[in-house]
């Protein structure tokens, strides 16, 4: 009897191999469709669990500096000691308070010198000034591109993974004499710079050497307090944030931008504010000098709460889509297979004479459902094998058992409502 299902099938198959391939097509199409439908809803419940794990109860605010006038022109005179020394004080117990995370995650453009660079690492592209920040700097051809000072807890806040090479290390953090940076890269440069590159830049007026020790991982991002939104890393070069104690003009301007830095905590504004300023005074200072700024709070929780709300939406939504997909290609599959198993009516009542039941005709309906649904997962293990996306195979295969006894369910159940399937017995 097994050798008739097969006879079935290739019976099909010879009278039409047209109809049956467009079948096997279709199939294929719609699993992997859903396949990839399926991995794109999960990713989004997964970064919607890790948004509310990693900001549901984080609140960010900042810290501003107000200083000006006397206070101002005492800062930069270069004899001056005290009120340098006061704002390393006040940095260092931002730094190791226990009630917050100080984080230094500061856009300081680069100019990159004579190297030629893709316009979306330009400063301002995405607004649409970026030929703006392409300038000479004396004989210099200068390429002014995104860049980031940052802390070693911005890698820890914002959840920000190495891809390639390494990460910043404590050395990576102090200013050398060699006037060398060792830079992470955002991983749309991966195109343009590989690990172990250099190259020439201007920064804060200096000139110095970049390293690329390695690159951050795709779709990274971080919270940009002076836009109030979630920014991609993929564009930008991120630099440690150096740590310079020569009280020159260079370190003054480090220092006064490590305190316009961000403060992460799951406390009430209130209560920061209360901390921030005991620190300020231990340090002789005051809100003349720095300020807590909580008008970010409200803005920060708007902007992870939509994010967190709109993945669990994208995951839902994309789920019910794959869910009618599948049901409305399935009931459009059946359809076609039965029409071919009525155009071969003549193989069943031929097999009911010498001894075949309706059930084995149900059976090699369902066999050559079964095949055509595994010939076409074939075709799509090849396609995600030849794309490196292994790790969607085992899906692929639940799927396929899933999708092949569904079709075969729905193929049976319109052939058994059908006058043909009814009057086999009576042609006999």
């Amino acid at each position: 009897m097994i050798s008739n299902y097969f006879a079935f099938f290739l019976r099909v198959i010879h009278n039409n191999i047209i109809k049956v391939a467009v079948i096997v097509l279709m199939i294929s199409a719609n699993m992997f469709l859903f396949v990839n439908l399926i991995d794109i809803s999960i990713k989004a419940n997964k970064s919607a669990i890790q948004y509310n794990n990693n900001y549901g109860k984080t609140h960010f605010y900042c810290s501003g500096d107000a200083f000006e006038g006397d206070e101002f022109n005492e800062y930069w005179k270069t004899d001056s000691r005290n009120l340098y020394d006061k704002l390393k004080t006040f940095e260092t117990l931002l730094r190791n308070d226990s009630h917050f995370s100080y984080v230094e995650a500061i856009e300081q453009p680069f100019e990159i010198i004579g190297m030629g660079i893709d316009d979306v690492f330009l400063y301002n592209y995405e607004t649409g000034f970026g030929n703006d920040s392409i300038y000479k700097i004396g004989k210099d051809l200068c390429y002014c591109i995104k860049a980031l000072e940052v802390s070693s807890e911005f890698f820890e806040v914002f959840d920000i993974c190495i891809s390639k090479g390494r990460s910043f290390d404590n050395s990576d953090y102090i200013s050398n004499d060699k006037n060398v940076i060792p830079v992470l890269l955002g991983s749309d440069y991966s195109d343009c710079l590989s690990i172990g590159d250099s190259f020439d830049v201007y920064y804060m007026c200096e000139k110095y050497t970049c390293n690329v020790i390695g690159f951050i991982k795709e779709d990274s991002f971080f919270y940009d307090n002076s836009t109030s939104n979630m920014i991609s890393c993929n564009r930008y070069i991120i630099a440690p944030a150096l740590d310079v104690d020569d009280r020159t003009d260079f370190s003054r301007a480090l220092m006064d931008q490590k305190l316009n830095c961000l403060i992460c905590s799951d406390r009430s504004a209130d209560e920061v504010k209360i901390i921030y300023d005991s620190l300020l005074a231990k340090a002789g200072l005051d809100n003349s000098y720095y300020f807590f700024n909580d008008i970010q709070f409200e803005r920060s929780n708007n902007v992870f709460n939509t994010c967190s709300s709109m993945t669990k939406d994208v995951a839902f939504q994309t789920t019910m889509c794959s869910a009618l997909i599948i049901v409305l290609s399935c009931l459009s599959i059946a359809m076609m297979i039965c029409t071919l198993i009525r155009n071969n009516r003549d193989f069943f009542v031929i097999n009911i004479l010498f001894g075949a039941s309706l059930k084995d005709v149900v059976l090699m309906i369902g066999l050559f459902v079964f095949i055509i649904v595994f010939i076409a997962d074939a075709v799509d293990c090849m396609i995600l094998h030849s794309m490196n996306n292994n790790r969607l195979l085992v899906t692929l295969q639940i799927m396929t058992l899933s999708i092949g006894a569904l079709i075969a369910i729905l193929s049976c159940f319109f052939f058994s409502k059908q006058d043909d399937f009814l009057n086999i017995g009576e042609d006999i």
